[in-house]
Order: C-alpha cells, then sequence, then structure tokens
C-alpha cells in the first residue's frame, strides 16, 4: 500500500503543489531549489524526479514524498500518510467544487450581467478563468449543503426544505500545513 502511494504521488508533483519552483535543471532529470524545510538563501535542494526522491545539502535531510510530508508538515508517519492520502484525493475534489459553482453562473443572469458591468464579456475569459458564482440562497451551510448534495462535495443524513445539517467536505490537512508555514517563517 505504501509503494502503491508513492507511485500514485510523485515528489515533483506534491513539491510543485505546496509552491516549491525549480531554479536550475541538473543532469540526469535532477532539479535544484531552495529548500522548503529551512530559511533557505542558496539553492541546496536537489530532486531527482525519476526517483522521486529529494536532499537538501544545507540542512541534510532527504527521503521519498513520505519523509517530505513528514518534515514539511512536522507530522509523523502514520499522518504523513494520511495526510497524502488526502491530498491525493482532493484535486478531484477541487475540479467538481469548481464545476459546481461555474454551472451556478451559467444559471444566474444577474452574475453574468455584474461581469458584463465590470468589462468581463469574453466566455472564453471566463472559461479560462474557472470564474463561478454562489447565489444567494448557497451562501450559508445549509443551502450549500442541499444543493451540492448530488455532487459528492457534501454528505448530509437530512436535506428537507429549510432542514439541511451539512458535514461540508474540505482539506483536512489545511491547517496543518499553515502552522507548519508559520512555523518556518
Amino acid at each position: 500500500a505504501i509503494a502503491k502511494l508513492k507511485q500514485q504521488i510523485p515528489l515533483l508533483d506534491y513539491l510543485q503543489a505546496h509552491d516549491w519552483q525549480p531554479i536550475r535543471q541538473l543532469s540526469r532529470g535532477r532539479l535544484m531549489g531552495l529548500c522548503p524545510l529551512h530559511a533557505d538563501h542558496k539553492p541546496s535542494f536537489v530532486v531527482d524526479s525519476h526517483k522521486s526522491l529529494f536532499y537538501c545539502y544545507g540542512c541534510g535531510r532527504g527521503g521519498d514524498v513520505i519523509r517530505f510530508a513528514e518534515l514539511y508538515h512536522q507530522v509523523k508517519f502514520p499522518r504523513a500518510l494520511w495526510l497524502l492520502h488526502q491530498w491525493r484525493g482532493l484535486p478531484p475534489l477541487l475540479h467538481e467544487a469548481a464545476g459546481f459553482y461555474r454551472m451556478q453562473l451559467h444559471r444566474h443572469s444577474e452574475a453574468v450581467a455584474y461581469l458584463y458591468q465590470r468589462g468581463i464579456h469574453s466566455p472564453d475569459l471566463v472559461e479560462h478563468m474557472q470564474i463561478g458564482y454562489a447565489p444567494v440562497e448557497l451562501r450559508n451551510p445549509g443551502g450549500i449543503a442541499c444543493a451540492a448534495k448530488g455532487t459528492g462535495l457534501v454528505r448530509s443524513k437530512t436535506c428537507r426544505a429549510g432542514e439541511c445539517k451539512p458535514e461540508l467536505r474540505s482539506d483536512p490537512g489545511r491547517d496543518a500545513r499553515r502552522r507548519a508555514h508559520a512555523r518556518r517563517s
């Protein structure tokens, strides 16, 4: 199961999703950039994208995507696995949420009129920027839950008119990442 998780989440994809950018390319497909694990001023973090491994010459830490998750989020191995499992499932969830709100934009002429008033006339631009709309009736947890129940974004036991007890799905690792980032700053 662990080997399968490592295959499903290439280290480079995970790093780039956490805003890591390579500064230069080295030989044999390796990349170098600033280390996201400490306050780095000179590139010292090397990623081998073929082997999905990293090593930092500045802080001396290295490993695979699981080890990176442990160090970056400052968690133990089981929690790192959980975060990686959550992250792996997050892109489809975000894609569905964005699609849901883009669909709402096309259902509400007042939203389209507002965009037109703001100078956004091109449907291609709206699509490219993935602009969506949250109508007034969806701007509370109960409304969102009832409207989004069929999309897989929300699990709700009761969803009758005016009586909705939502369990909104979100990114559970977000708070841990924010805390870890705040400690490094």
